[in-house]
């Protein structure tokens, strides 16, 4: 259950902005359950993010990827030997860049699914 009011408030604006109704039980153990949106979104802006996402994996790496089995790449290693990331003064290219950021107005695009983990 959210430990303040504050966190009580910040459930309540987030589901009160996304459509979610949600029971009351469900705040039992809250910060254990991420609840998601499936947008429906135009092909152009899939395509900006694809390509943010492997300016990411470039720049920054891959070592936030899942394997097929839902797994974290935890410590294999690339050609600089750190489990997936590239060396820091790699990462300013990209978090300084035009592209490190793909802002989406989710309030533009129908909901077209919604689950929790």
């Amino acid at each position: 259950m959210p430990s303040s009011m504050f966190e009580k408030i910040q459930w309540w604006y987030c589901c009160k902005k996304t459509g979610y109704n949600y029971d009351k039980s469900e705040l039992v153990d809250i910060e254990h359950v991420r609840y998601f949106n499936v947008y429906e979104i135009p092909n152009d802006l899939i395509l900006k993010l694809e390509e943010n996402h492997n300016l990411f994996r470039f720049y920054i790496g891959t070592h936030t990827d899942y394997d097929s089995q839902g797994r974290r790449d935890r410590g294999s290693s690339n050609e600089h030997g750190l489990g997936g990331l590239m060396p820091y003064d790699m990462h300013d290219k990209f978090y300084k860049g035009d592209h490190s950021e793909v802002k989406v107005d989710t309030s533009k695009y129908p909901v077209i699914g919604r689950f929790k983990i």
